[in-house]
């Protein structure tokens, strides 16, 4: 211990370097770690999520089984005859532009149905959702 102390004092920049190098790992292992738990492994913040459920169209034919987009007849169609849900709202990933000053940039969002935020249980926390 004696003899490694000596020499980290004897090359200082050495041991500062590995000191510094250090510091820096266990801060973005920290950094990396509370973004994880924060986003990941938190459950999420609806009242009763093991109630939700999503509900899609797929067929082997079209577009290799994923997932096929709902139209407004389906989605009214299932609210008439479906008696085992609470309520169903509908949700589309989409890509929109957000134009302003500048340059306009493509951002991702969702199209959402009315009732959306509604079937989750969430409430704005300012102003109304949709009316």
């Amino acid at each position: 211990m004696t003899y490694a102390l000596r020499t980290l004092w004897n090359d200082r920049g050495f041991a500062a370097t590995a000191v510094l190098s250090l510091a820096i790992g266990i801060g973005a292992n920290t950094a990396i770690f509370s973004l994880v738990s924060g986003v990941l492994l938190r459950p999420l913040e609806f009242p009763d999520p093991q109630r939700l459920l999503a509900i899609s169209i797929s067929t082997p034919q079209f577009r290799d089984g994923e997932p096929l987009p709902i139209n407004l007849g389906q989605l009214v169609e299932w609210r008439r005859r479906t008696h085992s849900f609470e309520s169903i709202g509908a949700y589309r990933n989409t890509t929109m532009s957000l134009i302003g000053e500048g340059r306009p940039e493509l951002i991702s969002g969702a199209q959402v149905s009315a009732n959306f935020f509604d079937v989750l249980g969430v409430h704005p926390r300012f102003g109304r959702s949709f009316l």
